[in-house]
């Protein structure tokens, strides 16, 4: 199996996990009318429309505009160098609302 096959295989699977991520919100949200949409729901103040506006801005963000890798700059002898690692932070909140999404109790998450 060449490098090409390995990251044709892994896009394959992102892609599998994003269309499963993308039907657990639609599911959600099924069914609900306009008013329903677009009431606050969350401590935070968000409504299940925005929250949904903001998983798709952050899948453009990640999947389109950063790459997939973590970047830092810093000095060495004198000179900028950067810094890359084939991975990037995940906030806690980010993992604590997807498994909201997809219905995970408190004490699972």
């Amino acid at each position: 199996m060449t490098d090409g096959d390995v990251q044709h295989i892994e896009m394959q699977v992102l892609a599998g996990f994003l269309d499963a991520q993308r039907a657990s919100v639609l599911a959600i949200v099924d069914g609900l009318d306009q008013e329903a949409l677009q009431a606050v729901v969350f401590s935070s103040g968000w409504t299940p429309l925005g929250l949904i506006e903001h998983l798709g801005h952050a899948e453009r963000h990640w999947f389109q505009r950063a790459p997939l890798i973590s970047c830092s700059a810093g000095t060495a002898r004198g000179r900028l160098v950067r810094h890359s690692a084939p991975h990037r932070y995940v906030w806690p909140s980010e993992l604590d609302l997807m498994a909201k999404l997809a219905g995970f109790p408190v004490r699972d998450r």
